[in-house]
Parts: C-alpha cells; structure tokens; sequence
C-alpha cells in the first residue's frame, strides 16, 4: 500500500533562489520533497505552484528511529572497578582514575544490578563500564 502523499499550493510569483534553497533543504531533511511546477490554465494564464511530496512511512520512521548522541565505550572493565573498590578505593577516586563522571558510573552500577538480578549466573567482571 501506498502512502505517498502530494500537495500543491499556488505560487504568487517565483521564491527568491537561496530562501527556496534553504527552504527545500529544511524539508528534504524531514523527508519532504518539494519542486515548483508550472501550469497553463484555459485562459492562456501561467500559474506556478509549490509541488511538496512525501511518504508517510518515510517519515514515521525517521521519526521513530533511535535519536540521540550514542553511548561512549569505555575500555574499563567492571573487574578494574571491582579490583579498585577491594583496595578501598571511593567511588569519586575511581571515577577519577577511570575517567569516567560520576553520574555515568552510578547510571551504569544501577544497570549492572538491574542485570545481575534478572540471572544470578550472569559474570559481568568482563563487561565495560
């Protein structure tokens, strides 16, 4: 099934060249794809009109996809950190060393308890941070 949908709009004379650039960039971005075209009405008269096309499963699924900086890897190891907190290190002092900010730790260590606790069998010492 389809879902390519076409609007036209009148045009009151031509755009100016680089507002229409802008403009068709702005859309093309959201999946909107716009051109103008020209017609010859039964008087003789040229209308021009502002062509906008797009698919609405196009953009539900620029919409839908993941959005979002992506997680930064760290090279860090939960057995490092494991290894650190048995020498009595803080967990301020190993964000420190790691070079990781505490809020990242602190997100991760609830998510590796999340994790733990679904399989008990489950080793994450090997896991990143």
């Amino acid at each position: 099934m389809s879902t390519q949908k076409i609007l036209s709009l009148p045009l009151d004379g031509m755009p100016d060249e680089q507002e229409y650039a802008d403009f068709e960039k702005v859309l093309s971005d959201a999946g909107i794809r716009i051109q103008i075209k020209e017609h010859i009405a039964s008087d003789g008269k040229k209308m021009q009109f502002l062509v906008c096309t797009w698919d609405e499963e196009e953009i539900s699924e620029k919409r839908s996809r993941n959005a979002g900086r992506p997680r930064k890897f760290h090279k860090h190891t939960w057995a490092e950190y494991d290894t650190l907190k048995a020498e009595g290190k803080t967990d301020a002092e190993i964000c420190e060393l790691l070079g990781l900010a505490p809020a990242t730790l602190y997100r991760r260590k609830k998510e590796r308890k999340f994790f733990l606790e679904l399989d008990q069998k489950e080793d994450s010492k090997h896991f990143p941070i």
